[in-house]
Formats: C-alpha cells, structure tokens, sequence
C-alpha cells in the first residue's frame, strides 16, 4: 500500500496485509488508530513523512523491519504501540529522521535489535518503553545519533547489549531506565559515544558487565544509579575512555570488580560511591589505569582487597595512579588496600582497618609490593580495630 498526500490522511481499525510490503508513506502526514499491519517485508516505511500512530501493532514482518523511517523531514510519534517479533529491527530510523515513543514495545527482534538509530541528526526520545528479548541489542544508536530514555527497560537480549551506543557524536541521556539480564552487558559504550545515566540500574548482565566502556574519547556519567550482580563487573572502563560515578552503588560483582579500571589514558572519578560485596575487589585499577576516589565505601571484597592498584601502561609505560581521599576501606578478605608492580597512589584521611565485630581485612590495612611502587599518606588510619588508633601495614615498596 502505496500513500502520497499532501492532505492528512486518518486510519483507524484497520488491518492490513501485503504479500511482500506494507505501508509505504512518502511526503505525507498520516495518522493511525488502533491499526496493525502484517507482510512478509517491512511494515511501515516513512520517507520525509509524518506520522502519529495510537495503539497499533506492527508484527510478524518475516524479512524485513517493524518500521523503518527515513529523512530529515520524517517525525513519527507512536503511543501504546507493539513492535513485535520481526526478522530484522523492530523500528530503524537513519538519515535524520525524528521521533517520540510513549508506552511502546520492542520486542523479539529475531536478527537485530528493538530499536536502531543511525547517522547525525537523527534523535528519538522513548518514555515508558519496553525493550526485551531481542536479538542483538535492545537498542542501538550510532553514527552520531541521539536519543533520550525515560522509564523504559532493556532487558534480556540473547546476544549483546540492552543498550550499544558508538561513533563520535553518539550520544543517550536514561533516566530511571532498568537494563537487567542482557546477554552482555547492561549498556556498552565505544568509539567515542557518550551517555548520561541518572537514577539507572543495570543488573545480572551475563557475561559481562554492568557498563562497559572503551575508546579515547569515549565518556560515561553516571549519578545515583545501582550497577549490581554483573558478572564481570559493576563497571568497566578501558581503552583511554573517561568515566564519572556520583553516589552510585556497585556491588555483587560475581567473577571479578565493582569497578575496574585499565588502559593508558584511562580516567575516572568517584564521588560518594558504595563498592560493595563484590567478588575479587572493590575497585582495580591497573595497566596505566587512573581514577580518583572522594568519600568513597569500598566493602565486604569476597576474595582479596578494597582496593589493588598495580602494573603500568603497556603504550606509555606510565605508572597506574589512583588519588583516594576520605575514603573507607573495611571488611576485605585480604587486604584493605593492596599497591604494586610499580603503581602510584596517594592516600589522604582514609581509613583501612578491620571492625569490633567482624574479621576483616585479614591480610593487612595496606600492602605495598615492590621497590617501585609508592604511596604517599597523609592522616591516614590503618589500626587493627576501630578503637585501636596503632597503624597496620606492611612495606615493601617505597613510601613519601
């Protein structure tokens, strides 16, 4: 079905069915209530059109895309609408096109993802939106794309990420979204794209991470959110990509860190952050790794310490630095801060000790390990208990 009106044109309570096509909708504005549309090809197709559609269903496409629009001058605005169980993506827009979703489903892509963005200009915005049990990803934004979430889920891919975002340019702002379960990782960052998380949480990623993210350029800001039960861990930042974490929780890393930080040029910050229960450490960084730690609670490591820093860049040769002020270090299998292979760190006013009531920290507050290694501390406390002011370290490097 072929439509090309300069007139607005309404549907409502329609079914339609094409051997091979859809709708094709071209330099038109239509409106669609409570239609669905079913072909062996792609269901909606919007090139340099408008389209609002209410309560429709797009399913069952056995070649092609849910709804795939194109252009600059191309706007679709769907509300209470399912995008569901299509052999490529559920809805793809490229090429500058725009669009608004509300209460919307993405879901059972059966060879790529729930949604995808693509080139500079294109920008879509999702409120209350499902994305789950896709193929590749729930959604995908590259080429310079944007996008804004709000209240949605990405969850339960069977291949890769809830939420891939790459290229320069990229760029996604979720606030109060739920990436849990994905085969991957919750959100995966890279190729210098950037996203904004407030008030997320991404869980029990499968193999890997919470957040992963690489590549110079590349940036994560996250406040308030939870990043919990990973299996790598909470978050992974590598490859010279910069990350900022404000009073966020990570925890219940399963294999490995709640954050783990490695590659030359290589930068984060951590501001009033929780780095708790996880398996291996708290937080590890390592390979020309940097990151810097203000009031920070890193507690309850399973394995080893609340804190390793170790080795140097593999490119630069630079040592691995972390600056650490106001910091606790409590409840650690090992040690509460462990420094080696010839690492930087400075401790300032931090506290590295075991409690009254549970064996912690049973290797020592601070363990240095090689003659290149160096540690500078000032009014630190490494006591044995929280009432022993005595310090407790061990030295085997050197100290300023």
């Amino acid at each position: 079905m072929h439509i090309q009106s300069s007139q607005g044109i309404q549907l409502k309570d329609v079914g339609i069915i094409g051997a091979e096509s859809g709708v094709r909708l071209l330099d038109s504005t239509v409106n669609m209530e409570r239609c669905s549309i079913a072909s062996s090809g792609t269901l909606l197709l919007v090139e340099n059109s408008n389209s609002k559609l209410v309560d429709c269903r797009m399913c069952d496409s056995r070649s092609g895309d849910g709804l795939v629009a194109t252009g600059k001058f191309s706007y679709v605005a769907a509300k209470g609408c399912q995008f569901l169980d299509n052999f490529g993506c559920c809805v793809y827009m490229f090429d500058g096109a725009g669009g608004a979703f509300e209460g919307c489903t993405f879901k059972g892509a059966k060879e790529y993802v729930g949604m995808a963005l693509k080139d500079v200009g294109t920008r879509v915005s999702a409120v209350d939106c499902e994305f789950s049990d896709n193929g590749r990803n729930g959604m995908a934004v590259g080429g310079g794309a944007c996008a804004s979430l709000d209240q949605c889920t990405l969850q339960n891919t069977r291949k890769f990420h809830g939420l891939a975002i790459s290229d320069p340019g990229s760029k996604v702002m979720a606030s109060d979204c739920k990436f849990h379960d994905n085969e991957q990782c919750g959100v995966f960052v890279a190729n210098q794209a950037s996203v904004t998380l407030e008030r997320c949480f991404s869980k029990r990623a499968r193999q890997f991470s919470g957040v992963a993210i690489k590549d110079k350029w590349s940036t994560l800001l996250a406040t308030g959110c939870e990043f919990a039960e990973n299996q790598h861990s909470g978050v992974a930042a590598g490859a010279g990509s910069s990350v900022t974490l404000n009073s966020c929780v990570l925890k219940g890393a399963k294999d490995f860190y709640g954050l783990g930080v490695t590659g030359d040029g290589t930068e984060v910050v951590s501001r009033d952050c929780q780095f708790l229960d996880n398996r291996r450490c708290g937080v590890y960084v390592y390979s020309g790794g940097k990151a810097s730690l203000e009031k920070c609670i890193s507690k309850g490591a399973t394995e080893f310490d609340g804190l390793a820093v170790f080795g140097k860049g593999s490119v630069s040769n630079t040592s691995s630095e972390l600056v650490a002020e106001g910091c606790l270090f409590v409840d650690n299998k090992r040690n509460g801060v462990t420094v080696g292979g010839g690492a930087s760190v400075k401790l300032i006013e931090c506290i590295s000790r075991r409690s009254d009531t549970v064996s912690t920290n049973s290797g020592r507050g601070l363990s240095v390990i090689g003659k290149k290694s160096r540690v500078t501390i000032h009014r630190c406390n490494f006591g044995d208990t929280m009432n022993e002011k005595q310090k407790f370290y061990r030295v085997l490097g050197c100290f300023s």
